[in-house]
């Protein structure tokens, strides 16, 4: 007659305990401070590249619960004519980032998807899954080529090139609110490949340390 007693004892104890050990919200905030303080800390300037923060719709940012992002173009004052935007956008919760995604955003603006191939790049010993992408979008005076280098960093999982990787680590709990980010470069496909990509090495070398930042979070940190 005494087992049972113990028996339910020890499970309640249990389960204080694993609740106890369970991430909340709260208990993530100060690494989502550190990585908005990444993102606030990336320079205006980079070299021979100036840069100057361009709106970001409402809609988007309700899309995305309130992000901490980064919205910037930067001009190569060498030569004016390139160009290249940079966005960050870092979200608390790794559900809230699915709907922002090249495939899905850039159609929904007008662009249809043209060319894809994936990536990988090392930059100041990074190692960068990614995945770059073409849209065009035809308007009757013109035509614009639009290249998205994109990838995703999935705290818990690291720098990863899909969303589906995202998505995965949104179904667990202990990581989901430590959120996940989204870079992307983005630049006119009329480029040549060669400048293209020295543009992204150039912009995302400026970056590293805030990469770093957003890929910390995670259960023992």
């Amino acid at each position: 007659m005494i087992v049972s007693p113990l028996l339910c004892g020890g499970l309640l104890l249990g389960i204080v305990a694993e609740g106890r050990t369970r991430v909340r919200p709260e208990m993530t905030e100060p690494y989502h401070n550190r990585a908005k303080a990444a993102i606030d800390a990336i320079p205006s300037v980079m070299g021979t590249w100036t840069g100057r923060d361009e709106p970001v719709p409402k809609e988007a940012l309700q899309l995305l619960n309130n992000p901490d992002i980064l919205s910037r173009r930067y001009v190569d004052t060498d030569q004016s004519d390139r160009w290249a935007s940079v966005l960050i956008v870092h979200c608390r919760d790794t559900r809230d980032l699915n709907g922002h995604y090249p495939p899905k955003c850039y159609p929904n603006n007008g662009q249809s998807q043209i060319f894809q191939v994936d990536q990988d790049w090392t930059i100041k010993g990074l190692k960068i899954p990614g995945r770059e992408y073409h849209f065009q979008k035809i308007e009757p005076t013109k035509m614009t080529r639009t290249c998205v280098y994109n990838f995703l960093i999935a705290p818990g999982k690291g720098i990863v090139r899909d969303m589906q990787d995202v998505a995965k680590v949104a179904e667990d709990y202990q990581q989901r609110y430590y959120g996940a980010s989204q870079v992307q470069i983005v630049m006119s496909a009329d480029l040549p490949e060669d400048q293209r990509r020295a543009i992204f090495t150039t912009l995302v070398s400026q970056l590293i340390d805030c990469i770093r930042t957003l890929e910390s979070g995670g259960l023992h940190k």
